[in-house]
């Protein structure tokens, strides 16, 4: 009896499949080789076609795999031949349950990480193919908040300058408010106040400021004075028209008696007047020339 070994086959699990013989021969039997010894395949559930050239596994299963032997005599029937198959299991890849993710690639904001998975359940092995799809998954994270920092407002509006005339000085500020300091973000940096040069009116030599305040105050004396003088003259003026309204004199009388105390009086009041009023503008040339 010949026996030799020709090829080999290869099956995925749940499939039929079919084992050819090369030989021809009268009559075939076939064979499974199993540890210890073979067995002769008979049509059943398992198999079909014992007794055929080709021989079917109806639905092959991984402990199908291993040895097969198809054995007859030839036509001449001198002796009879076998041969050899050895069937493997084609295994698809299959994918294992996902990795837990990694760290992110951020700190804080936004960053991403990654899981993995693998082409091992099972593996693939003897022309099986591979595994469909990606082994890496990525998707986006935020493990914290990032720091903040401070920030400045903007700059208020110049002040006033520090001097009447001459060159000065004005500032402004501004605040550090434009948000929180958060997880550790930097407060504001620089300053808080800004400082600017102001040039104003020359200022005047101190003694012309001397003479200018001196002639603005005598300038304002006189004018109260003036003023004073004028209220007395109303006053004076108001007592006489009073007095004359009160003392208006009886021409009708033709006793010059009673007409002398009369024309005495008024005449007192006049010169009274004329006095006041004299002594009045000699206070007011005075203090015209005193300005001088």
């Amino acid at each position: 009896m010949s026996t030799k070994t020709t090829h080999k086959g290869t099956s995925l699990i749940g499939s039929p499949t079919n084992l050819e013989c090369p030989l021809s021969l009268i009559a075939y039997y076939w064979y499974k080789k199993f540890i210890g010894g073979t067995k002769l395949l008979k049509d059943g559930d398992k198999y079909y076609g014992t007794s055929n050239k080709t021989l079917t596994i109806k639905n092959f299963e991984l402990t199908d795999e291993g040895f097969y032997r198809c054995e007859g005599f030839t036509t001449r029937g001198s002796y009879s031949m076998s041969h050899l198959i050895q069937l493997f299991v084609a295994v698809d890849g299959g994918w294992s349950t996902w990795n837990t993710w990694d760290a992110c690639t951020s700190t804080c904001g936004t960053g991403q990480h990654r899981r993995r998975r693998y082409c091992n359940n099972p593996t693939p092995a003897n022309g099986g193919s591979k595994c469909q799809g990606e082994d890496y998954e990525y998707r986006l994270c935020s493990p914290s908040l990032c720091p903040v920092d401070t920030g400045w407002s903007s700059w208020d509006s110049w002040g006033v300058c520090n001097v009447t005339c001459g060159t000065g000085q004005q500032s402004r500020r501004r605040y550090c408010n434009n948000s929180n300091s958060t997880m550790g973000g930097a407060y504001c940096q620089g300053e808080e106040y800004d400082f600017n040069s102001c040039v104003l009116s020359s200022c005047l030599d101190p003694e012309h400021q001397q003479s200018t305040n001196i002639s603005i105050a005598v300038g304002t004396v006189s004018g109260v004075l003036l003023i004073i003088i004028v209220i007395i003259l109303v006053v004076i003026y108001a007592k006489r028209r009073r007095y004359n309204s009160k003392k208006e004199p009886d021409y009708d009388i033709p006793d010059i008696r009673r007409v002398q105390p009369y024309i005495y009086e008024e005449t007192h009041v006049n010169h009274a007047y004329q006095n006041d009023k004299q002594s009045a503008e000699v206070d007011v040339y005075s203090i015209e020339n005193n300005r001088y």
